[in-house]
């Protein structure tokens, strides 16, 4: 074998060896673990699912579930068209609230003529206003609906792009419309509700 097809073959492998290690991670995460923690299939618990490596020095750790606050089916999805000058998030509160949409998620692209983005300081339990004056591209954009007091509420995180690639994200506050395409699915089953939680000073998923 010459020294160049050796090092192929290298990567290769080192390659395989990774994805094996990501394929066992997603068969634990998250319907394994689930079933692990309440056992009704394999009867291991959760202290008992060995921790995997990355390759990285990374470790998962298999005992940090995720809590689950209700289920839904989904139900209607909506291929959305926005108008030009017109405010994303406005735009879409106005249609839940127009077809009686209670929750949702949905995923945009496009571009923004404008934008105000917020990133929340964690020591002061509030958002810093980050204003964008220029046109951007939304290379992502995704976001979904619940209730907040009994209305609709969109909740958006975006990345924005700007003329050299360079790019601004986070928790979108306003977005003033160039072109907007919407892929919005919506879900049924109970009413999820936002409620204020001390703690972070936030308004939070509550299913109780």
């Amino acid at each position: 074998m010459r020294r160049g097809q050796r090092h192929e073959k290298q990567r290769a492998d080192s390659g395989k060896s990774l994805t094996n290690r990501y394929l066992a991670i997603a068969s634990l995460s998250p319907s394994g673990l689930l079933r692990s923690a309440r056992g009704s299939r394999s009867g291991l618990k959760l202290s008992a699912l060995p921790d995997i490596g990355l390759g990285n020095g990374a470790v998962v750790k298999p005992n940090h579930e995720p809590r689950v606050l209700l289920q839904y089916k989904s139900g209607e999805e909506l291929i959305l068209s926005l108008k030009p000058d017109a405010d994303l998030i406005q735009s879409i509160t106005e249609l839940a609230a127009h077809r009686r949409i209670e929750t949702a998620s949905f995923a945009a692209i496009g571009a923004l003529k404008r934008a105000k983005l917020g990133y929340y300081d964690q020591k002061k339990n509030r958002y810093r206003e980050i204003k964008i004056d220029s046109p951007h591209e939304m290379a992502s954009c995704v976001g979904n609906i619940s209730l907040m007091d009994g209305e609709p509420f969109a909740h958006v995180h975006v990345v924005l792009a700007d003329a050299t690639g360079n790019t601004r994200a986070g928790h979108l506050l306003e977005g003033i419309v160039f072109v907007a395409e919407v892929h919005l699915r919506t879900l049924e089953g109970p009413k999820l509700e936002r409620k204020y939680d001390e703690p972070t000073g936030l308004w939070l998923w509550n299913a109780e």
